[in-house]
């Protein structure tokens, strides 16, 4: 399966070494202080100096724009993801940098307004109950390049990904149990059914 996945809320050079290797398109790291993902664009810097491969995101939240522009410009990020009720599209239209959009699906109604900015969609559908919702999001899929955001398990991820015409998918990093420790037994069992 050719898959191109985006490696979430990266915050430990364990994580980021273990995507870089697999492969991964996408590396993001999480610069929204109020999210428990954040890491200090200084701590990203260090690790994405060891990184070689994959495009690096920096996943914002409220931030001003002009926060958002500069540490995009200081680590020469190749990707910015916002939340589209967050920032407005007219604060970003003089960026040299595409966009991720990151939105669910109540919010799928204002894509149009930001139609010439992002380059990809990442659809968030972890609290999300596809059986119920399988329409709406085959809808959103087909209509927008989507990076698919959901509890994503060994035994569905196949399904999953086959029931949508997706662009990629979202994986999420996750804290070392100690500095250089880490469990990766669940993702890589999700990434062996990928390749399978």
């Amino acid at each position: 399966m050719n898959l191109k996945i985006k490696a979430n809320a990266i915050n430990n050079l364990s994580d980021a070494r273990y995507f870089a290797a697999f492969g991964v398109e996408w590396m993001g790291f999480c610069f929204d202080p109020e999210s428990r993902d954040f890491i200090p664009p200084e701590k990203a810097k260090e690790i994405i100096d060891w990184l070689s491969g994959p495009k690096m995101v920096g996943e914002f939240g409220k931030q001003p724009p002009d926060y958002i522009q500069q540490v995009a410009i200081d680590l020469k990020l190749d990707y910015v993801q916002v939340n589209n009720k967050s920032l407005k599209p007219a604060d970003a239209l003089n960026w040299d940098v595409p966009f991720v959009l990151k939105c669910t699906l109540s919010d799928v109604g204002s894509l149009n307004e930001w139609s010439n900015l992002y380059k990809y969609v990442q659809l968030d559908c972890m609290n999300l109950d596809f059986s119920r919702e399988q329409a709406a999001v085959r809808e959103v899929c087909n209509g927008y390049p989507v990076l698919l955001e959901a509890d994503f398990e060994p035994h569905n991820i196949k399904e999953v990904v086959s029931n949508f015409n997706i662009s990629g998918i979202c994986l999420k990093g996750g804290i070392e149990e100690k500095p250089g420790i880490k469990d990766f037994d669940e993702i890589e069992a999700i990434l062996d059914q990928l390749q399978d």
